[in-house]
């Protein structure tokens, strides 16, 4: 009985911690102006794009600061992401 006990907890614990932290979300950027897919962000829709930067781990830490930084930039128009 406490071995059930423990593996119910155990299950549901995980679930009650993620409803409780809600979804993250973030803005797209507008696409402008025609990009050049050739690796330099310097395009004016790139650099008015919003940036995604709150990153956390998962591992070793839940929810720990990385030790490195991440950004996210996310460009979209009426047809194209």
């Amino acid at each position: 009985m406490y071995r059930l006990l423990l593996l119910v907890c155990l299950l549901i614990l995980p679930v009650i911690t993620i409803w409780g932290q809600g979804r993250p979300s973030f803005a797209t950027g507008k696409v402008l102006s025609p990009i050049k897919l050739d690796g330099n962000l310097s395009d004016s829709s790139w650099l008015l794009a919003p940036k995604l930067t709150s990153f956390k781990t998962t591992v070793p830490v839940q929810g720990g600061e990385p030790t490195g930084s991440t950004e996210l930039m996310v460009l979209a128009e009426a047809k194209n992401i």
